[in-house]
């Protein structure tokens, strides 16, 4: 296989054949003068201008042997351009930059003889001595001014856009995000809320309560401190608020109180702790059985007054700590204190 050597201008005249495609460079532009087999030429305009007889060439082209092509590579000085992008939600401002350093275009040293040239296969960047060293900050705060921005701006900024090659993106400021509350949490230890019965006002079905029972002073439910939220800031300065503490207080009923730090509810008497919602307390110190004292509802141990309202079947023990009313009859129970 032939090949084309380049070679400077003085040296063209000793080692020419006639059938080679010759390349010399005269410390402006490459001379290329066509060799015997090669048929067309294909230009690469982006990395400088390619000349036939004073004609630019910008597309594929067929040439003849003894033709003297020219080509001007594409000198370019280091430049940084960027635009500045404000996203809707003004969260975020980011930088579309691009980079081109200083340099220029040259021809391989030695270019495979063909049919066809195709001037980029045979191009490669040098970059110049002086690439990246010259370049200038514009006034970047300016320009941020310009769009709003005046927070959340990073403090390397400008190192990452020098930093760029070719094309990319750079963050140029970020919205302090507001922190949400924290609810306070209730720890509960009475068990699933009891609804009170719409048809009687405030009465409660106790025995939908399995019958637990608690002591005096007995701690019911206990209240975790939530955290206030904290407002943030987007871009342009403006306050991004927090949601609003949402409020966790007790609401006390009867036979309950607050402890002295106001966080937690206890029992003010022994009796049937009841929550009838998240936050609502109360301690009933008489236990209301609506139905017969059977299997079904199992021996009554309560520590304060007890009101059956059916009859307390053979075998079954009713025990109070206060009084005890029994409405239906009563088959060989021993009540403490008794009533009918």
């Amino acid at each position: 296989m032939k090949e084309v050597k380049i070679t400077l201008p003085e040296e063209v005249d000793k080692e020419i054949n006639s059938e080679d495609t010759v390349v010399t460079w005269d410390g402006e532009k490459y001379l290329i003068k066509i060799g015997a087999d090669v048929e067309k030429v294909v230009p690469f305009p982006s990395a400088g201008r390619l000349v036939l007889k004073g004609q630019e060439l910008l597309q594929e082209i067929s040439i003849k042997t003894g033709d003297v092509l020219e080509f001007i590579p594409l000198h370019r000085k280091d430049s940084l351009t960027w635009s500045i992008e404000v996203l809707p939600d003004k969260y975020k401002a980011v930088a579309k930059v691009k980079r081109e350093d200083t340099g220029r275009y040259i021809l391989e040293e030695i270019v495979s003889k063909s049919k066809e040239i195709v001037l980029e296969e045979h191009l490669k960047w040098e970059p110049g001595p002086d690439s990246s060293e010259h370049l200038i900050e514009e006034n970047l705060s300016q320009k941020l001014g310009e769009k709003g921005i005046n927070y959340g701006i990073k403090s390397n900024v400008w190192t990452e856009l020098l930093t760029v090659t070719g094309e990319g993106e750079v963050i140029l400021a970020e919205a302090t995000m507001p922190i949400q509350p924290v609810p306070a949490k209730i720890i509960d230890y009475v068990g699933e809320p009891i609804k009170q019965e719409e048809n009687q006002g405030q009465a409660i079905d106790y025995f939908a309560s399995k019958l637990r029972t608690c002591k005096k002073d007995e701690t019911l439910a206990k209240r975790i401190p939530g955290q206030e939220g904290k407002p943030g800031m987007n871009i342009l300065g403006e306050i991004l608020t927090a949601e609003p503490m949402k409020k966790s207080e007790f609401k006390l009923i009867k036979n309950v109180y607050l402890s002295e730090d106001g966080m937690e509810v206890r029992a003010s008497c022994a009796g049937i702790p009841v929550r009838t919602d998240d936050f609502t307390y109360l301690v009933e110190n008489a236990y209301i059985v609506s139905k017969d004292v059977n299997l079904e509802t199992g021996s009554i141990d309560f520590p304060g007054d007890v009101l059956v309202g059916g009859s307390v079947n053979d075998g079954f023990r009713v025990h109070a700590d206060g009084s005890i009313k029994v409405r239906g009859s009563v088959a060989s129970a021993k009540p403490v204190s008794y009533t009918h």
